[in-house]
């Protein structure tokens, strides 16, 4: 049975508990936690507020966190942060469960709806995108599914060094400040398509 920590306090419109224990029945079990609270779970849950206040302690940030926002424009620098998954508030049950699923696998998970947001955010100003390689939208690809370096290199047969190689040449193609960032970009000019756990 997998342990999900939900952390701190959460408005009365944000009522997920229960369905959300419904729906995964007994391979899930949900608790509650206080902040400051020592964590013991396979995921925890918590708001930007929380996640601000997060311990940086190594042994607790093993855990994967699940960052629930209003503010898409920040969940760059949540997961540049630590954060494993940012999802919009008000939280949808399934896209929920796909991101505490898609963690224990583990790996990592980006709202769609948070994608959705930024692009609608993004600058007019943006610089026009290159044209990338094949192996670079491999790459890419293979970032947007949340694999490390190690494993885009086994899964196609690169070594680490050229894979990261081909992700600082697509960064510098694409304009992007970081490796999220590059694959919000390849969305929003369909280089990629968005990355679903159960495709």
């Amino acid at each position: 049975m997998h342990r999900v920590a939900i952390v701190g306090a959460w408005p009365s419109d944000e009522n997920f508990a229960p369905p959300l224990q419904q729906l995964v029945g007994g391979s899930v079990r949900l608790s509650f936690r206080n902040s400051g609270e020592r964590l013991h779970a396979d995921v925890l849950l918590m708001n930007e507020e929380e996640f601000a206040r997060y311990s940086t302690d190594d042994s607790e940030r093993r855990t994967p966190v699940i960052v629930a926002t209003r503010e898409p424009r920040v969940c760059t620098n949540m997961l540049d942060r630590g954060a494993s998954a940012v999802i919009a508030l008000p939280i949808d049950t399934a896209e929920l469960i796909s991101a505490i699923y898609a963690l224990i696998a583990p790996g990592r998970y980006l709202s769609r709806r948070v994608i959705a947001a930024l692009l609608a955010q993004s600058d007019s100003d943006r610089q026009a995108t290159h044209v990338l390689s094949e192996r670079e939208v491999d790459v890419l690809t293979h970032l947007a599914a949340g694999l490390s370096d190690a494993q885009i290199a086994d899964s196609l047969f690169l070594s680490p060094a050229t894979v990261h190689t081909h992700i600082l040449n697509l960064r510098h193609k694409l304009g992007a400040r970081n490796r999220t960032h590059a694959v919000v970009l390849a969305i929003e000019h369909g280089i990629i398509a968005p990355f679903s756990p159960h495709t």
